[in-house]
C-alpha cells in the first residue's frame, strides 16, 4: 500500500500520483467494511446491597435507688398588715393668663 507520506517525499513518479491516491482511498474503505463491527458490552446491572437489620441490644433496666424522703419543715407565716393611706389630691386648674 502506498502511503501520503512516500507521496510527498516524492518516491514515486508525479504523473501516477492520482492513481495511487485512489487505490489508497478504495483500499481504505475496503478496509474499513473488513473490520468487524465491536459488540457493544452490555452495563451490568448493580446489585443493590440488601440493608443489613442491626440488632437491637436490650437496654438493662437500671435499678432505682430509694430516695430517701426529707422531713419538710413548716415555715411559720409572717402576718403582714398593710395600711392604705388615702390622699386625697386636690387639684388647682390654673388659668393662664397671656
Amino acid at each position: 500500500m502506498v502511503t501520503i507520506s512516500a507521496l510527498h517525499s516524492e518516491l514515486i513518479p508525479p504523473h501516477t500520483h492520482l492513481a495511487t491516491l485512489h487505490y489508497q482511498q478504495q483500499f481504505e474503505i475496503i478496509k474499513k467494511k473488513k473490520k468487524k463491527k465491536k459488540k457493544k458490552k452490555k452495563k451490568k446491572k448493580k446489585k443493590k446491597k440488601k440493608k443489613k437489620k442491626k440488632k437491637k441490644k436490650k437496654k438493662k433496666k437500671k435499678k432505682k435507688k430509694k430516695k430517701k424522703k426529707k422531713k419538710k419543715k413548716k415555715k411559720k407565716k409572717r402576718r403582714r398588715r398593710r395600711r392604705r393611706r388615702r390622699r386625697r389630691r386636690r387639684r388647682r386648674r390654673r388659668r393662664h393668663i397671656y
